[in-house]
């Protein structure tokens, strides 16, 4: 896997498939996944991945509030999906599928 676009604490530098700890190698080569979300207790942020051909998107969420429990998944999953800000990614998704 090539890294095409990277910010924060990414190198430009090969994503080797077999780092478990990648969100975006676990929904690159899980194929039950087209969308996915994650949360990392560590920094308190979701991060929302999609994929678009051979191509993952990741977008990060700040969680401002308490440390997410594991049942609100569902949830804040569903709250991203229905906000204006996935109309974008959905968007980006058809005009890259062609």
């Amino acid at each position: 896997m090539v890294l095409v676009e990277y910010s924060g604490d990414v190198t430009a530098e090969n994503i080797p498939l077999d780092n478990r700890d990648s969100y975006v190698v676990i929904t690159a080569t899980n194929p039950e996944y087209e969308e996915a979300l994650f949360y990392n207790y560590d920094k308190n942020l979701f991060y929302f991945l999609f994929k678009v051909n051979t191509y993952v998107f990741c977008v990060h969420y700040p969680n401002d509030g308490e440390i997410i429990k594991e049942e609100y998944h569902d949830f804040v999953f569903n709250a991203i999906l229905e906000s204006k800000g996935y109309r974008y990614c959905f968007f980006l998704k058809k005009l890259m599928e062609g």
